[in-house]
């Protein structure tokens, strides 16, 4: 029998989540893994994009998304246990706007209990890398966190430098 470590517990948050990207790869990436059990016991993931969106919307953005693009079939069972762990948050996220997506993250790490992870995907154009970072850094989301920037890292050694701090 193989032997698979299991994730500690996360927040995701997406950046761009009602994207292009978010919609043909990310959504239905984290679904597939979902289905073969491979994310975390606790997990909350929290689309984030300046459209308005309901989380209902949101909720049926990933069902599409799951249903035209995931390269695994969609179970009723394993949709609903991913399902209610999606919320969405509407606000361009910087530096002196980070409040929303600050108390989503609240909310949901304290509906997981104990100081679960924090992973921040960035589905966004490289010109709102910097924004962005910056915000999670103003808000004080940095703690337990890793970043995954989703395109080229950078226009250049100095805008690498500049992301990097």
């Amino acid at each position: 029998m193989k032997h698979v470590r299991m994730p500690e517990d996360h927040v995701i948050v997406v950046f761009g989540a009602n994207g292009d990207l978010a919609r043909r790869k990310l959504l239905p990436a984290l679904y597939h893994l979902a289905a073969e059990g491979l994310m975390p016991r606790s997990y909350a993931i929290i689309g984030n994009s300046r459209s308005e969106m309901t989380d209902e919307e949101f909720r049926a953005f990933a069902r599409d998304a799951v249903d035209d693009f995931c390269r695994c079939t969609r179970s009723e069972d394993v949709w609903n246990d991913f399902v209610r762990r999606l919320s969405y948050v509407s606000c361009e996220f910087q530096p002196g706007n980070t409040d929303a997506v600050s108390d989503a993250i609240a909310k949901a790490e304290a509906a997981l209990g104990g100081a679960p992870r924090r992973l921040f995907y960035l589905a966004v154009p490289p010109p709102a890398f910097g924004p962005i970072t910056q915000g999670i850094g103003a808000a004080g989301l940095s703690e337990r966190a890793r970043v995954v920037y989703e395109k080229p890292y950078g226009a250049g050694v100095d805008s690498f430098r500049d992301l990097d701090q």
